[in-house]
């Protein structure tokens, strides 16, 4: 491809463009938040627990189907985010058109697998003989799902990998609430499992219109070409590797409700998963502060500047570990008090569980920050392999621990952390040969924030049957003092002096861009 060279991007158009970024992510994933916590009573309730937890196990199900399209959507975006400063329109162009041939070669595997999974779903999971019937119709409607998934992505990847993910801002919000909405009315209006694929449908289909017409505006260049057949064999191995790491990935996180639903209750299933959701939620926040950068970073990866790519990389590392700690040790002090003004107290799964979710949430985070570096390196191979014998393990001692040890959740989480342990040492080792930073360096630099963040944990989990249970009012107040505190702690006793002053100055950044924003 061209590879003509123009002058890197200044630090403040990458510190605005990753500012807004994060405001676009961090909004949406803010609603939806807030829709959750409104809605799932409502799932809860208008379901009951064993059918609600059906439907986790559905939609963990479907991200296993989704995985077989081929994942080019999310090649399309590395490969546009590692050469958004080089590559011609035209050159674009042609990697949308690889892409939509990527989508159509990995169809028949989708249906295949598919297929499988709804005819023999409901035997494997032990789905009464009442609901079998909606239970297929169900998973069928969100095959049809999964296939439009990665089409209607398209348009959305290729503003991300432009760094224009914050292009979508307030109207992917809106989408966020109507999806919210129709699966309360799903739930609540007696369609079941069927309404709830049919709503999850019209929400991805609605969604891949409304960024196909931003794109359009935004993007200029945007549109398909007929690309060589060179390059859709490269982007095809390309592809290839996101297919196995989304694999790999759904083994190392979607595995949980799946193992549960195998050795023990549908009605376990749902207490996990209502007593893990604030530990995803963070999970998920940590994950847009990581995404929110790594376009930037891969623009300067594709560029050779691997310097100004391994600062940027600490920096992540440091701002996650920092918000990862505060908010997880507040987590295990507070969800207790949580859970059960939310669902009810017999759907918490008590303090030794929500340590080991947070444990799990905050690995993952770190975990992939660099994972997403070697994405937009376009070097996903190492993540792949690396992540295959982390999720077997991972399999291996969960599935001991819950089956044979009836361990229950805190085995399963325990066998979750030591098996993704494996990918948690092999990706920073990758990560820091490309960018040429020693093992031993990371190693160092992690011991003082790994100690504070072990301590605080343990002073956390202390503190937490203490907690007050009676009132909303006391839950919000605790936990914005708790976050406070926890973080000042974390703050000067986890991360050095020149950590302290390099986040220092990026906040400053941008509170300075906010304020000539305020000005204009």
């Amino acid at each position: 491809m061209h590879t003509a060279r123009r002058a890197p991007a200044p630090a403040r158009t990458l510190t605005g463009a990753a500012s807004l970024n994060a405001l676009a992510y961090g909004l949406d994933y803010g609603v939806r938040a807030v829709v959750e916590l409104v809605v799932s009573p409502l799932l809860v309730s208008g379901l009951g627990p064993a059918v609600y937890g059906a439907w986790r196990v559905l939609l963990q199900w479907s991200s296993y189907v989704w995985g077989t399209s081929g994942r080019s959507a999310q090649a399309l975006q590395s490969a546009l985010s590692n050469r958004q400063w080089t590559a011609r329109p035209d050159e674009k162009r042609a990697l949308v058109g690889a892409a939509v041939v990527v989508w159509l070669v990995f169809l028949p595997l989708l249906l295949v697998t598919g297929g499988m999974g709804v005819w023999l779903g409901p035997g494997i999971l032990g789905v009464p003989d009442a609901q079998v019937t909606a239970f297929r119709v169900a998973a069928g409607m969100l095959v049809l799902d999964a296939m439009a998934v990665t089409l209607v992505t398209l348009p959305r990847s290729a503003l991300q990998g432009e760094n224009l993910g914050y292009a979508r801002l307030g109207l992917s919000t809106v989408l966020v609430v109507l999806g919210g909405t129709l699966l309360a009315l799903a739930a609540t209006t007696g369609t079941g499992l069927p309404g709830m694929a049919a709503a999850t449908v019209t929400t991805t289909l609605l969604t891949g219109w409304t960024f196909w017409l931003i794109c359009r505006r935004r993007l200029a260049w945007f549109g398909v070409a007929r690309p060589s057949r060179s390059l859709v064999g490269w982007f095809l191995r390309l592809s290839a590797w996101f297919l196995g790491w989304k694999f790999v990935l759904e083994l190392l996180l979607a595995s949980d409700v799946l193992l549960l639903a195998v050795f023990t209750s549908l009605s376990l299933v749902a207490a996990y998963a209502l007593s893990k959701w604030v530990a995803d939620a963070l999970a998920q926040v940590l994950a847009l502060l990581v995404q929110a950068t790594i376009p930037g970073i891969g623009g300067y990866l594709g560029r050779g500047a691997t310097t100004t790519a391994a600062r940027l990389r600490g920096e992540v590392m440091s701002l996650v570990w920092l918000v990862g700690t505060a908010t997880g040790a507040t987590i295990v002090v507070w969800n207790g008090t949580f859970v059960g003004l939310w669902v009810g107290p017999r759907l918490y799964i008590g303090v030794p569980g929500t340590v080991l979710v947070v444990v799990l949430a905050l690995q993952v985070a770190l975990i992939r920050t660099d994972t997403f570096i070697l994405d937009v390196s376009l070097r996903p191979r190492v993540k792949v392999v690396a992540g295959l014998a982390a999720a077997a393990v991972s399999l291996v001692l969960a599935a001991a621990a819950v089956g044979p040890l009836n361990l229950g959740v805190v085995g399963l989480c325990g066998g979750l952390v030591l098996g993704r342990a494996v990918l948690g040492v092999v990706a920073p080792v990758a990560v820091g040969r490309h960018l040429g930073v020693p093992l031993r360096g990371q190693v160092r630099a992690s011991l003082r924030p790994g100690l504070v963040t072990a301590a605080l944990l343990a002073a956390a989990a202390w503190a937490a049957p203490s907690a007050p249970t009676g009132s909303w009012w006391l839950l919000v107040t605790g936990t914005a003092l708790t976050v406070g505190a926890v973080g000042v702690v974390a703050w000067f006793g986890g991360l050095d002096r020149a950590q302290r002053r390099r986040l220092g100055n990026r906040l400053r950044a941008l509170r300075g861009r906010a304020g000539t924003g305020a000005r204009r």
